[in-house]
């Protein structure tokens, strides 16, 4: 798998998966795990040190097609089904909660402090989920349907980009 600079193109890392293809790569903040879908299991590999550090189960093999990590990089938050969330420990390889949003989820995405995730959904809710307990503490309408989420620079907004174009700010976000 190639890693390639989001702006740029240029190849910033090349990495190989301990065994087969991922579906879904994503790097932890802390630039030292790469998470991989590999059949029914994300794999969490150290490339560093050419090993995995762990193998999270899922009860569906499905593409998963969104996944965050929490700024520690100690949890990763991934969509199972469409609308099924799973948050796991890496260090100790286990489920901590799982949560049917009952509706499409597109994308995911914790906040700085890792104290919530953020989901975006097809129908244009945006979901304001507790990590530690996996309940959502609020749900916003934002009238599209939501393919990618991020924050501005400075922490204090939310950019929600629309899947046929365009975005949308929300702020001030909690810090």
């Amino acid at each position: 798998m190639r890693i390639v600079h989001a702006r740029t193109g240029a190849l910033i890392e090349t990495v190989t998966a301990p065994r087969g293809v991922a579906v879904l790569a994503h790097r932890s903040p802390n630039g030292k795990y790469v998470a991989g879908q590999l059949g029914e299991t994300i794999d969490i590999w150290e490339p560093a040190a050419g090993k995995e550090i762990a193998s999270l189960a899922m009860s569906v093999s499905n593409d998963v097609q969104s996944a965050d990590f929490d700024p520690s990089s100690r949890r990763i938050a991934v969509r199972q089904t469409r609308s099924t969330i799973l948050l796991f420990d890496i260090e100790k390889a286990t489920e901590l909660w799982s949560v049917d949003l009952g509706e499409p989820i597109r994308c995911l995405l914790f906040h700085r402090q890792g104290r919530y995730l953020l989901a975006g959904a097809e129908s244009g809710n945006l979901f304001v989920i507790d990590a530690a307990s996996g309940k959502t503490e609020r749900t916003i309408a934002v009238g599209f349907p939501i393919g990618a989420i991020s924050f501005a620079p400075d922490g204090t907004q939310v950019i929600l980009f629309n899947m046929r174009g365009g975005y949308k700010t929300l702020g001030p976000a909690r810090r």
